[in-house]
């Protein structure tokens, strides 16, 4: 199984590489300088991408996790564009998909609502975070607390560059082949913003459809796992079996 994932990831990561290039026009010269800090990246994704997928099957008002695929996708042919603004703002998206997604599920009233009134305010960030931490979910994992301050500090970060309040951000223009020097910068940026948001978003969104987790494949379940970090594998896997107790 564990060969049978490896060469999944490989396949994955060579279809990537060769869609930027054709359809992105990065260069193989720049492919090749990022590649390990890319890989790294795309391997996360991929581990996500099963996440949201699994989480949004068959499942009613499912497209906010559905969507956090396109828009992590986005953010790692953006990188290897050095288009560093763009990229966190696309991540920091993926944060508010996966909170709404939870929220919205047990929702319909206000899912309707967001979808047919345009005097309708849609929940804050602060709001979903609020209601996150209010379910049986959350209160049952016991790093559910740890995961909502990590995702709390990642969106915090990332919101600095949304609302310009950082003084290296740049307002935006067209997007364009980059030098090698800031396509490294920004692809090393997200290698360090992904390694602690995605794994929380990942494990987030599998606790809330466990159910939907327990069916998929093995090979599924080793790509999920294998995108979320020691300390919430484990905790994971206790609050498993606190249900099936």
């Amino acid at each position: 199984m564990a060969s049978l994932l490896a060469d999944f990831c490989r396949t994955q990561y060579q279809e990537f590489c060769a869609l930027i290039n054709s359809d992105w026009g990065v260069s193989d010269a720049h492919i090749n300088v990022i590649s390990p800090r890319l890989k790294a990246i795309h391997r996360r994704f991929l581990a996500i991408a099963c996440t949201a997928s699994i989480a949004s099957y068959r499942r009613p008002r499912g497209e906010y996790a559905a969507s956090i695929i396109d828009g992590c996708q986005l953010a790692i042919v953006l990188s290897a564009k050095g288009a560093e603004n763009s990229v966190r703002v696309l991540l920091r998206q993926s944060v508010e998909l996966a909170l709404k997604h939870i929220y919205f599920v047990d929702h319909p009233v206000e899912y309707s609502w967001a979808q047919t009134r345009a005097d309708y305010r849609q929940p804050t960030f602060q709001g979903l975070l609020e209601y996150l931490k209010r379910t049986e979910e959350m209160r049952k994992i016991d790093a559910g607390q740890d995961i909502a301050n990590q995702i709390t500090s990642d969106y915090a970060k990332l919101s600095r560059y949304v609302h310009v309040k950082n003084r290296k951000f740049h307002s935006f223009s067209p997007i364009r082949a980059a030098n090698r020097s800031k396509v490294v910068d920004t692809v090393n940026k997200m290698d360090a913003q992904t390694s602690t948001l995605w794994p929380a978003l990942i494990v987030l969104l599998t606790v809330f459809s466990e159910r939907a987790y327990t069916k998929a494949s093995q090979l599924e379940k080793r790509l999920v796992r294998s995108g979320m970090k020691a300390a919430y594998k484990s905790s994971f896997d206790r609050y498993l079996r606190s249900l099936s107790a």
